[in-house]
């Protein structure tokens, strides 16, 4: 399996095999089809976790990328030039089992698998602590959107800086923030991805990622 970074020993990962299936026959409000049928290519990105209240959920986010120049519109072609859109997968630990949810661009700056628009409040105004898992969100607030759930502010679970790598540049993206979102809805929970471009990472935000993967190996 890819992986943006070394596998933890003994980490149980989900069969993606019998989680993802197809490629996704809509992407930003635009259904179509594909000229190569060939399986999600699925990059292990991270292991998080959802402690609240009564509420305890182990995460594996992973990510895939499609090339636009594989895709077709009422039989032609959507671009004729180069290009990639990135797929992402939480694949939730419940009672059961495992469950995914594949979230990607539909009508709005977040990453969802729900057709909801205009999902999301300015950073700006919302107060991040109240909002939080553990840390707030190290973005550049002025140009962050928090996703929000049938109006409602989402719980921010975690973050993952992508590196530039040999895996990254081959099967997925890199130097992008992923922002992960949550709430529950009924007995389901709902996931949400904001993302945004980044230069470089800064030393704090690098110790605070690997101390947060020093605290979930030690879970």
């Amino acid at each position: 399996m890819h992986s943006v970074r070394k596998i933890p020993d003994g980490l149980e990962l989900p069969d993606l095999n019998q989680l993802i299936s197809g490629r996704p026959p809509t992407a930003f409000g635009d259904s179509f089809d594909w000229i190569n049928l060939n399986e999600p290519v699925p990059v292990f990105i991270e292991r998080l976790e959802i402690c609240i209240e009564s509420v305890r959920r182990l995460i594996m986010l992973f990510g895939a990328r499609y090339e636009n120049s594989e895709i077709r519109v009422n039989g032609q072609k959507r671009h004729a030039g180069h290009g990639n859109f990135i797929e992402y997968f939480v694949i939730e630990k419940i009672h059961t089992g495992w469950k995914a949810h594949r979230l990607l661009h539909h009508k709005s700056v977040t990453m969802t698998d729900l057709d909801e628009e205009n999902d999301f409040i300015s950073a700006d105004k919302i107060n991040a602590s109240e909002f939080s898992l553990d840390n707030v969100p190290s973005w550049v607030k002025s140009e962050a959107q928090w996703p929000t759930l049938r109006g409602a502010p989402m719980v921010f679970v975690g973050q993952v800086t992508l590196p530039e790598t040999e895996v990254t540049r081959t099967f997925l993206t890199w130097d992008k923030k992923i922002f992960l979102f949550w709430l529950p809805e009924g007995d389901n929970s709902r996931f949400k991805i904001f993302a945004q471009n980044v230069k470089f990472q800064s030393s704090e935000d690098h110790y605070r990622e690997e101390e947060g993967r020093e605290r979930r190996r030690k879970k």
